[in-house]
């Protein structure tokens, strides 16, 4: 199952969410917090930045979970865009050659013209 999405930011201005441990990793199945470096090991939420009129790619539909992205959403700042459905390939067609032709076999041979019991009258 393909739960990829894209965020499109309609606006003028630069979009940042911060995605939160509850709602985001929860939803997300797995934790997509941040550590920090040094002593005190501390981790912080991820976040999503937008540039104005930008488009992000393959993100997680666990985004959408989240309620400022949610709220932008519904306020029509972003547009969400789903892959298409990938379609089942067919198996492509070979081309069916024709058999080979015998050499003897050709064109006809101009055949003499018939004489038969009709005659001129």
């Amino acid at each position: 199952m393909n739960n990829q999405i894209s965020l499109t930011n309609t606006t003028r201005r630069m979009k940042v969410f911060v995605l939160p441990h509850a709602e985001y990793c929860k939803a997300l199945g797995r934790c997509a917090c941040v550590e920090l470096p040094g002593k005190k090991k501390r981790r912080v939420p991820s976040s999503l930045t937008i540039p104005a009129g930008a488009k992000a790619d393959e993100l997680s539909q666990a985004v959408l979970v989240v309620k400022r992205v949610a709220q932008a959403v519904r306020q029509g700042e972003l547009t969400v865009g789903r892959p298409p459905r990938a379609r089942r390939r067919k198996p492509a067609r070979r081309a069916v050659e024709a058999p080979p032709v015998p050499a003897d076999v050709g064109e006809p041979e101009a055949q003499e013209p018939k004489t038969g019991k009709r005659g001129k009258k």
